[in-house]
């Protein structure tokens, strides 16, 4: 799908700068939580609600800055803009079972576990299926909103 871009570089119809940035800034936070969580020395305390529940946090630590930074891209446009509905996945999916490896190699007290990629993946799922949500939701608020400007 094309988009004709504005006086401001903006495909027509994307997000004010304001929310452009604010999806920017969250990614951001997002990507650092996800880092700290992943390597830091010693693995997050986990609460026993059931078993294996580290694995929600997997999901959510990659869900949470994959919507953001593909809702942030979704505004930018251009050739970067169509690149980051493949790149921002992809970079994240890597990123996984890297850290994972990272962990089971370097860390003595932590240990490498493919189910946490495996939720690292579901949650890069979810993050997409987040954004594309996202997305439809604001281009039919629009929508409407143009139509009841008449």
């Amino acid at each position: 799908m094309t988009t004709t871009p504005t006086r401001s570089g903006r495909p027509a119809g994307s997000a004010d700068p304001g929310v452009h940035r604010l999806w920017w800034l969250l990614g951001g936070l997002a990507v650092g939580v996800q880092l700290w969580a992943i390597y830091r020395p010693s693995s997050p305390p986990s609460p026993g609600w059931f078993p294996d529940v580290d694995k929600l946090g997997h999901l959510l630590i990659f869900a949470a800055p994959v919507a953001a930074l593909l809702l942030a891209t979704r505004t930018t446009g251009g050739r970067f803009g169509a690149r980051a509905r493949w790149l921002v996945p992809a970079v994240f999916a890597v990123h996984a079972v890297v850290s994972e490896l990272l962990q089971y190699a370097f860390y003595s007290t932590r240990d490498g576990d493919w189910r946490d990629a495996v939720a690292d993946g579901c949650g890069i799922v979810l993050g997409l299926l987040a954004a594309a949500g996202w997305a439809a939701l604001a281009r039919r608020r629009r929508a409407q909103r143009r139509v009841a400007a008449g």
